[in-house]
């Protein structure tokens, strides 16, 4: 029971991340940075104009920091909550499912097996969102 709940936990942690659009969050973070980076580089920005976008950037990154925290907190906090359950639920001692969780075995398969799902979540529709040019 114990490992069934365990892998319901990485599943919850999995949908957090895929429904929240992490992976989403975390691209558009790094195009902001490479974005910044540029402008950084340009010889054809002055220096008012390179500050003025700079600084924009930095709120956009902070922005995404907050975003991309809060998704992982609540990724954590749905997988923490799965085997709190089971625990409260007396289908285990939370201290054996501690010890189950942090042995390399279901680490090693948990990880083959959050990555297999990751990529076939990744794989279905994605659903389409207008950017705005600017």
């Amino acid at each position: 029971m114990i490992v069934i709940m365990l892998v319901a936990s990485i599943l919850a942690f999995v949908a957090v991340l895929h429904f929240a659009g992490a992976a989403g969050l975390a691209r558009d973070a790094a195009s902001t940075a490479g974005g910044a980076a540029a402008v950084m580089r340009s010889r054809d920005i002055d220096d008012d104009e390179k500050e003025r976008r700079i600084r924009t950037a930095a709120v956009r990154l902070f922005g995404s920091f907050l975003a991309i925290t809060a998704v992982c907190v609540g990724a954590v906090a749905a997988a923490a909550a799965v085997v709190v359950l089971g625990s409260a639920f007396g289908l285990y001692r939370l201290a054996e499912a501690v010890e189950v969780g942090s042995g390399w075995p279901f680490i090693l398969v948990s990880s083959i097996g959050m990555l297999l799902v990751w990529l076939l979540l990744r794989q279905s529709p994605r659903r389409t969102r207008k950017i705005d040019a600017q």
